[in-house]
């Protein structure tokens, strides 16, 4: 047999999945948030109901803004959950997030964090502590004590989606956390705490800064459910 009449080599088309990234629509609508001065905003993982599923099935924003800084419970809010392959088009953002308005102060670092975390993996959240600056505000005028800026702080998790019944003896901890804060203004007063060590412990900002540009620890790809199979896909 000659090298012409040998088969072709067999050749075999692999379709792409559907892109399971966080989608950047999402992620700048938390990011307006923020801007637009929420008191709180969180882009979270959503998980299945039930053990023994290990990963997440889509994603989860919530913002919270107060007219009253005393009563954060009376606030408006928007939340929004999202899935591979649904769209985002259909989404009703509340009146002080659509409004042409002034943004409101925030620590940039922080925000840049909360871009790079969302899109590393990490479940981020960004909170204004109006309540507690609200509660100093008082007692620093009543006792003439020097009033700081508001606090803004930055909280990032990891979920260990392979965590299990086994993991326990193993030592695995359930989740990585990270906590960063900055006031507005000066003086420029940084916290911030990890426990990725297995230990919740102090440390320094460019610590935070050094995780959460990385992948989030013990990540696995969002699940989408399968038309096709009726089940869903990991």
């Amino acid at each position: 047999m000659t090298d012409s009449d040998a088969p072709a080599p067999l050749t075999l088309t692999v379709l792409p999945g559907p892109d399971r990234t966080m989608p950047q629509q999402l992620i700048d609508l938390a990011v307006l948030a923020i801007r637009r001065g929420a008191d709180r905003v969180s882009l979270l993982q959503e998980g299945m109901t039930f053990d023994g599923f290990h990963s997440p099935i889509g994603w989860l924003l919530r913002a919270r803004k107060a007219a009253d800084p005393y009563k954060p419970g009376d606030a408006d809010t928007l939340f929004v959950g999202h899935q591979v392959r649904c769209a985002l088009d259909d989404v009703v953002a509340p009146a002080w997030l659509t409004a042409i308005t002034e943004d409101s102060p925030v620590i940039e670092e922080l925000v840049e964090l909360f871009e790079l975390g969302a899109a590393n993996g990490w479940e981020m959240t960004y909170e204004r502590k109006v309540l507690d600056h609200a509660i100093f505000t008082r007692v620093s005028k009543q006792y003439d004590i020097p009033i700081h800026g508001l606090r803004h702080s930055l909280e990032a998790s990891a979920c260990n989606w392979g965590f299990d019944a086994a993991a326990a003896t193993r030592g695995n901890r359930v989740s990585t956390n990270l906590a960063l804060s900055i006031c507005e203004g000066e003086p420029r007063d940084v916290v911030a705490f990890s426990d990725d060590g297995g230990e919740h412990r102090q440390v320094d900002q460019a610590h935070i800064d050094a995780l959460i540009r990385q992948q989030a620890p013990n990540s696995v790809p969002v699940a989408y459910f399968d038309e096709d199979l009726d089940d869903w896909v990991r």
